[in-house]
């Protein structure tokens, strides 16, 4: 009955609230890309204006203080372009994402139901695909387990050193359910605080 509710709530919340489209998010990474080259400029004129400084120590008490000053004001700007920079990356991402998405059977059928069956194939496709990639990751993560495993089975060192470190490896575990479940799991035991 909770999944109804959160599914009718979900769709209402995606039916009455706007969307952002692929042209506004390209028109971003524009923007960010005219920011990007406007903070390299930044950052030539800056560092001609530190070349013109004398060398550190040599120079008067001001430019000193202006070279500490140029420098800090290079990497803030350098600092903003990897901003940038990142931003522009995941903007990239996003819209490949995105055109990948309208190839696969959910975005067919989300592209061309109307809309309030749309937004139900969207929701559902993306709780799918969420189920979906915890079963990969759940799996991934068992099979790197029942590596270690057998790796310490095969290798007295490596058993030792876990057993020094044991208290760090369950504390660490301890910190996340699922860690303690697929640990539990790879082990063939019961779950436990101590997997």
């Amino acid at each position: 009955m909770t999944i109804v509710v959160t599914l009718f709530l979900a769709c209402l919340f995606a039916m009455t609230t706007g969307c952002v489209s692929t042209d506004d998010i390209q028109a971003q990474i524009t923007a960010m890309q005219d920011r990007l080259s406007q903070e390299g400029v930044h950052i030539a004129d800056l560092t001609a204006r530190l070349d013109a400084l004398p060398e550190p120590g040599t120079g008067t008490p001001q430019e000193e203080a202006a070279r500490l000053a140029i420098e800090a004001a290079i990497e803030e700007s350098r600092l903003r372009a990897q901003a940038y920079e990142t931003a522009i990356a995941n903007g990239e991402l996003y819209l490949s994402e995105a055109n990948d998405f309208s190839q696969t059977p959910i975005g067919v059928l989300a592209t061309s139901a109307p809309e309030p069956y749309r937004s139900l194939f969207l929701l559902g496709g993306g709780i799918a695909g969420m189920v979906w990639q915890r079963r990969r990751v759940t799996r991934a993560a068992t099979v790197i387990v029942q590596s270690l495993e057998q790796a310490k089975t095969l290798d007295p060192a490596m058993r030792e050193s876990f057993a020094t470190n044991a208290a760090t490896i369950i504390k660490a575990q301890a910190a996340d359910p699922l860690a303690v479940k697929i640990v539990a799991k790879a082990k063939g035991k019961k779950e436990t605080k101590e997997s």
